[in-house]
């Protein structure tokens, strides 16, 4: 019964807040104004580049690869107004040029905000890992999305712009095999936590999105999988972590949702709603109603009962097997 309650609190409290931030007015018009996207060639930041084009936003759409397959598909599906710049976030050269890019544009000072979306993320134990792969994941999530607000934030301020910045669900609910993705997304909402209270004087708006898990429709993970995670272990690794036992855990993961199809036309809504309210959320968070749930009930549960949560999966009964 207790937990049938507080599921129903939870569910009510959703409706509040959702029929709140449907009725907020007025709004930003974003017309004519220049959006800077990171991580435009799939997932997120694609989809947002072309929602934010049909509403007439003059996209800036920083993509890894220029001359690859989403580039060019933004390149050809959408207006003259968007255009696709060259943006490796763990590349200090390459975001001075992407910056300088945009002041020759001449317009510079309609850049209304930064979306830092670009991310990665490595799955593994923290023993299957070492810190080459700890260091690429900061370098891409954390340090870029550093990199990318400080050469554009004098742009924002004289502006009075936004700064937005994707998080994730993962940084409240971090679970084994996903350390340094979890680690990362904490460190982006403390750092936006920080600036949104140093921007408050300049009125810059900062806020961060907690997408649930999107894993299949960012396709974050296109070219992991429990083959390729084993592969990257030592000798001395594989010894400890067999094939069999890191495929249990994708089993797992999809036992629990994690790649199972969403709309992710929800998480474009929030960082439209980020862009455009006039007194927008300082976080925005979009997943299921159960990841919802987990939240608030981490929130009041005893620590020992939460690891219970999370170590009842058929992954670690097989792990303690």
């Amino acid at each position: 019964m207790l937990l049938v309650a507080i599921a129903l609190l939870v569910r009510v409290t959703i409706l509040v807040v959702n029929s709140s931030v449907l009725t907020r007015a007025p709004r930003v018009l974003l017309r004519g104004r220049a959006v800077l996207i990171t991580g435009c060639d799939s997932g997120f930041g694609f989809e947002l580049a072309r929602r934010l084009d049909g509403m007439g936003v003059r996209v800036l759409a920083g993509c890894l690869q220029p001359d690859g397959e989403g580039a060019r598909e933004l390149a050809s599906k959408s207006s003259d107004r968007l255009r696709v710049l060259p943006f490796d976030v763990t590349s200090d050269e390459q975001v001075q040029e992407a910056r300088a890019a945009v002041t020759r544009m001449g317009r510079q000072a309609d850049l209304w905000a930064v979306v830092n979306n670009a991310g990665i993320a490595q799955m593994g134990e923290v023993e299957m890992s070492n810190m080459n792969s700890y260091q690429r994941v900061a370098d891409v999530n954390l340090w870029g999305t550093i990199r990318t607000t400080l050469a554009f934030l004098p742009l924002i301020k004289a502006n009075k712009g936004r700064i937005v910045n994707i998080s994730s669900i993962a940084a409240r609910l971090p679970s084994a095999f996903t350390s340094s993705y979890c680690i990362t997304k904490s460190g982006v909402e403390i750092f936006s936590t920080c600036l949104r209270l140093e921007m408050q004087k300049w009125d810059v708006k900062v806020i961060f999105i907690e997408p649930g898990s999107f894993l299949r429709q960012t396709k974050i993970l296109q070219n992991m999988d429990s083959k390729s995670i084993y592969n990257n272990l030592t000798e001395c690794q594989k010894a400890q972590f067999t094939l069999e036992y890191i495929d249990t855990y994708w089993a797992a993961a999809r036992e629990m949702g994690a790649f199972k199809n969403r709309d992710t036309g929800l998480v474009i809504d929030a960082i439209v709603e980020a862009l455009t309210a006039s007194d927008p959320s300082a976080c925005y968070l979009v997943c299921s109603f159960v990841e919802r749930a987990m939240l608030f009930l981490v929130g009041i549960l005893p620590t020992a009962w939460t690891d219970y949560m999370n170590t009842s999966s058929s992954y670690e009964k097989k792990r303690r097997s």
